[in-house]
């Protein structure tokens, strides 16, 4: 707005190009940015609710050991609510960027062979519950693994900076038909 004040009231440069010849440039803009944005967002959603997936996932299977436990005297609940604790912070340091990748792959399937040994204590559909939780726990952790490790490609990025810069070259040389129009779209 300084800009466009300083051309026409100081340099009495009016424009040279009517607005709306340049609207069509500017709804292209609008739409790139828009359709760039709209991506990095839906991204910011998901990894916002991942984490609680996680932590879900984690509880729905120590709750799968405690279960199995129940009546069921051969089963060593202690030795899977180990392995879940282990595998939470697991995640856990992986997620801050304390420990490698691999730790926590590590981790998970130490967890599903706790899931095997309650199988075969006698506790096959607490088991076959835990497993199809810690799937969606891979599941999960993989998807945080993928947006962490993505970004946008640079040539994105120049080509939004590129398209914001001739937005604004081309607002500065419009004409506008009245000085309340110039002051909302400038």
């Amino acid at each position: 707005v300084a800009c466009k004040f300083l051309l026409e009231n100081v340099f009495e440069f009016h424009g040279i190009v009517d607005f709306s010849d340049v609207g069509v440039v500017l709804n292209g803009g609008v739409f790139l940015i828009g359709f760039m944005l709209a991506g990095t967002m839906t991204d910011f959603k998901e990894s916002e609710r991942l984490p609680a997936d996680m932590a879900c996932s984690l509880e729905a299977i120590e709750e799968a050991f405690v279960q199995a436990g129940v009546g069921r005297p051969a089963v060593d609940v202690a030795a899977g609510r180990r392995a879940v604790l282990e595998a939470t912070r697991s995640l856990r340091s992986w997620l801050v960027n304390k420990a490698a990748k691999s730790a926590h792959f590590e981790a998970l399937s130490r967890l599903s062979e706790a899931l095997y040994v309650i199988e075969g204590q006698g506790a096959g559909p607490h088991a076959t519950r835990g497993l199809r939780d810690l799937a969606a726990l891979r599941r999960t952790v993989s998807r945080i693994d993928v947006i962490s490790r993505t970004g946008f490609i640079a040539s994105g990025y120049a080509l939004i900076e590129v398209v914001a810069v001739v937005i604004i070259f081309l607002l500065m040389i419009s004409k506008f038909k009245s000085v309340v129009a110039e002051l909302v779209i400038c």
